[in-house]
């Protein structure tokens, strides 16, 4: 899956770019270096994911369990685990609006996209008529129709030719 392998090459992006003085930084020196080097990433590969609340939550917790990384967010001495996690997702959560959540600007891209596509500047580009031809509804349906027990379009088999 596309999301799963963005999360992974984000994830390789801190931690190849992870200076060892980056906890030195400020607060907004970290969130903007996450904002660079972490969410570049996804910026190049989400337009095309299809929304769903569901990855916008996963998106969310991705970004919190990056910064809790970053800021190296410890338990205290004697702090319980629940009592840990909740302090951890408050920090995080926090933090996230601060630098701006990543699931809002996955969704801003994704309409800022959909504006460029559509966009009235040339009526010999394909990508318009496109969206014309088979809107959404047709595409979910599609999904839907071949999708199989696992929700993937996999089947057994040597891959067909798609040309």
């Amino acid at each position: 899956m596309c999301v799963a392998h963005t999360f992974r090459a984000m994830l390789i992006a801190v931690f190849q770019n992870k200076s060892q003085g980056i906890h030195l930084c400020s607060t907004s020196e970290k969130l903007r270096w996450l904002n660079s080097n972490v969410l570049s990433v996804a910026y190049s590969r989400w337009a095309r994911w299809p929304y769903s609340r569901g990855l916008a939550t996963k998106i969310d917790a991705f970004q919190r369990s990056v910064i809790a990384m970053i800021f190296q967010i410890r338990p205290v001495a004697g702090e319980e685990a629940a009592t840990f996690m909740e302090r951890r997702h408050v920090l995080t959560t926090a933090l996230a609006q601060e630098s701006g959540r990543w699931a809002l600007k996955w969704m801003k891209s994704r309409e800022d996209w959909r504006a460029h596509v559509e966009r009235e500047s040339d009526q010999h580009v394909w990508t318009k008529h496109v969206f014309e031809y088979r809107d959404s509804l047709w595409l979910q349906a599609q999904r839907f129709l071949l999708s199989g027990r696992t929700g993937t379009r996999a089947k057994a088999g040597r891959p067909r030719t798609r040309w």
